[in-house]
């Protein structure tokens, strides 16, 4: 029965002494070293040491084998509980690779089982996915690049028609009539709106380049900067900004009090009639810490919730509200960047949370 069991085994399993001689294998350990020693006796069967083969690739300047001697060393001097390590085994047609375990017998046995598990696809799986993750972040540096050269390039221009548009204003003012003032009114908004959109575009950008490497910070104390820079914000709308107690976490400080200053200054903006009144806290959850920004303002429809943090997504005009549409897709930059999740609960008339969550310092 025993022996059944081991040989329906996928993997290939030995049993060594102490000091390295094979004592017992399972079929697939026979089968694969009959497979590759062509035309012979398997070398690594029942009496041979493994060691001695294991040496004879160290012979051939395999770095894998003397890491597995050393392994198999310790585990059998009792120095360490057991061993595991990945390890390439390429044969001429195909290139093919192993997880080694080694596992100590019971105290009343000197010696160990050793297994060798074939990870070929998964390996191959994960070499697939390395390659789309590696061209995946190569596409968005380009397009991040690009959308950097594009925009600050364009300011230029903008520039130039925005001053020639102010001269035409004051040179021919009193000769134009209501139309073609009319005409100028709608070029100079125009231009001021796509200033603000390539501006925004600029910051978009610049979220995974700037702000140097995270350091341990006070949350409470970037969010303090965030309520001081939204001061003249916060006094005209009368709006009333409350926080919990906040701990300390490992990011980037200037992008910590953006993320705060872009979720509070929505809450004021979309506040509706009311007084603004908006609260942040936190929780602990598990390795994370989810902060919230509240608010009573207008709400969001349940159907736009994934939409609004889409780069230039806007759910009102700009005539209603202005800005961008952009600071939404900033903050879910921000904290995607430090490895955490940004997401909205939100009733219509009600009020709306932002909720984002950051890993423990």
């Amino acid at each position: 029965m025993k022996r059944a069991t081991l040989n329906a085994l996928p993997a290939h399993i030995a049993v060594v002494d102490k000091n390295g001689n094979i004592i017992a294998v399972n079929r697939s350990w026979v089968d694969f070293a009959i497979k590759n020693n062509a035309g012979g006796s398997p070398t690594v069967a029942v009496g041979a040491n493994y060691f001695e083969v294991c040496k004879l690739a160290v012979q051939e300047n395999d770095e894998y084998a003397v890491k597995a001697i050393a392994g198999i060393k310790n585990v059998l001097e009792k120095k360490i509980p057991l061993f595991s390590f990945e390890y390439p085994c390429h044969s001429p047609t195909e290139q093919r690779w192993f997880l080694m375990h080694v596992i100590p017998l019971t105290d009343s046995l000197d010696g160990a089982v050793i297994t060798h598990l074939n990870i070929t696809d998964r390996k191959k799986a994960e070499q697939s996915l390395q390659k789309v993750n590696e061209e995946l972040k190569r596409s968005n540096m380009e397009l991040e690049r690009f959308a950097y050269i594009v925009s600050h390039e364009l300011h230029e221009p903008l520039r130039a028609i925005s001053g020639f548009v102010r001269l035409l204003d004051e040179w021919y003012k009193d000769k134009l009539d209501e139309m073609a003032a009319k005409y100028m009114y709608y070029i100079n908004h125009g231009v001021l709106r796509m200033d603000e959109l390539l501006s925004s575009l600029l910051d978009y950008s610049r979220v995974d380049t700037i702000g140097g490497v995270p350091s341990e910070i006070s949350v409470e104390e970037a969010l303090k900067d965030a309520i001081a820079n939204l001061n003249r914000c916060i006094t005209e709308a009368n709006a009333n900004i409350t926080y919990d107690k906040l701990p300390m976490v490992t990011a980037n400080g200037t992008q910590l009090t953006q993320l705060f200053q872009n979720l509070i200054h929505n809450s004021i903006k979309f506040r509706g009639e009311k007084k603004a009144c908006v609260h942040i806290g936190c929780r602990k959850e598990a390795n994370n810490w989810v902060f919230w920004v509240k608010d009573n303002g207008i709400g969001i429809k349940s159907e736009q919730f994934e939409r609004i943090f889409e780069i230039f997504q806007r759910l009102n005009t700009p005539e209603q509200y202005p800005g961008s549409g952009i600071g939404l897709s900033i903050c879910k930059k921000i904290v995607e960047r430090h490895g955490g999740k940004i997401w909205v609960e939100s009733e219509i008339h009600k009020g709306t949370t932002f909720y984002f969550s950051l890993p423990d310092k």
